[in-house]
Order: structure tokens, then C-alpha cells, then sequence
């Protein structure tokens, strides 16, 4: 049995947190970071300013350092891990395929 550390980042205003990787806890825990909700579920995202303009980054994304036109999947469908073994960088078709199912659950 392995004894590995879990490494969680704070959430302003929530009670919840985000486990991640020890390199990412490293490199973001100063970092402001809260919820914001996205296609039903809730994702965990930082906000700031650049050139004026307020830029906001899904952590998921950072993570798996995702480029433009690609998505991360949640493998284990929870969006507070956001540890690399529990995320996919996959297609938006092949996303949208996993979730097809899950859609029609979300209250409207």
C-alpha cells in the first residue's frame, strides 16, 4: 500500500476544495480560486486581469496544459479532482459522446 499525500487547493467562499497533484499545489496555491458552474456541473477557475480585460481559466485546463480546441475530461466525473491521473484531453466530439447521457439528467 502506497502512502501517497493528497494535495488540496482552497476555494474562496466554499467549503469544498480541489485535490490536485503536489507540482500543481505548488505552482497555484496562492492563486485565487472559486466555482463557477459551466454545462451543469460546477468547474474550478481563477480569474484576472490581462490587457485589461478579465481572463478566466478553468484549473482542469491548466492542468493537462489543454490546447485551443480540445477538452478535458473528468475521467472519474468528479470536477474537484483535478489530478492528472483522474483527467483526459479528448475531442469535443468524443466529449460530447461520454456525456450524451448525462445531459437530459441536468435539472432545467
Amino acid at each position: 500500500m502506497t502512502n501517497t499525500k493528497l494535495f488540496y487547493l482552497k476555494i474562496q467562499n466554499s467549503e469544498v476544495q480541489a485535490l490536485v497533484d503536489e507540482d500543481i499545489w505548488l505552482r497555484f496555491c496562492r492563486c485565487r480560486w472559486s466555482l463557477k458552474r459551466s454545462a451543469g456541473c460546477f468547474y474550478v477557475c481563477r480569474s484576472f486581469r490581462k490587457r485589461g480585460k478579465v481572463t478566466t481559466q478553468r484549473l482542469h485546463r491548466l492542468v493537462m496544459d489543454c490546447p485551443e480546441g480540445m477538452d478535458v475530461h473528468h475521467i472519474n466525473e468528479d470536477p474537484l479532482d483535478n489530478r492528472r491521473e483522474s483527467l483526459q484531453v479528448i475531442s469535443p466530439a468524443d466529449h460530447a459522446k461520454l456525456h450524451k447521457s448525462t445531459k437530459s439528467d441536468l435539472p432545467i
